[in-house]
């Protein structure tokens, strides 16, 4: 796909289905080991005008992280919510940035927690952290 093809299909998901957009902008981050910034009109009216401004987008550089699926037996949702969790966001910040419900992110973490053995979101970041 051409670049300009990216940025317009870029443009099109943000105007029509930010929730999904600023999704894949968060999962971005985490993979690069940035932290994610909160969705933000300013943010978005900024990326648009950015989109409409540039025909190539530059790629950052590629940080190695620890993949935390390959060391819990953790799906890949529940993975994307840890790694959300893991940087601050609470269970709204979660949803919003992956474009489901609270109640959605809830269960998931209940499935993290006992698959984990831990009861609390504090206990899932100090294990992780280690």
């Amino acid at each position: 796909m051409a670049p300009d093809d990216r940025n317009r299909n870029a443009a099109q998901l943000l105007i029509e289905r930010p929730r999904i957009f600023w999704g894949k902008v968060v999962a971005l981050f985490i993979r690069r080991g940035w932290t994610p910034p909160p969705p933000d009109e300013r943010i978005t009216a900024d990326l648009l005008e950015e989109f409409e401004r540039t025909a190539a987008m530059t790629v950052a550089p590629v940080v190695d992280l620890p993949d935390i699926a390959d060391a819990y037996p953790l799906t890949d949702r529940e993975t994307q919510i840890v790694e959300l969790l893991m940087v601050g966001y609470d269970n709204a910040q979660i949803a919003d940035a992956l474009g489901i419900a609270p109640q959605t992110v809830k269960y998931h973490l209940s499935n993290v927690y006992r698959k984990l053995g831990v009861t609390t979101r504090a206990q899932v970041v100090a294990m992780l952290s280690r």
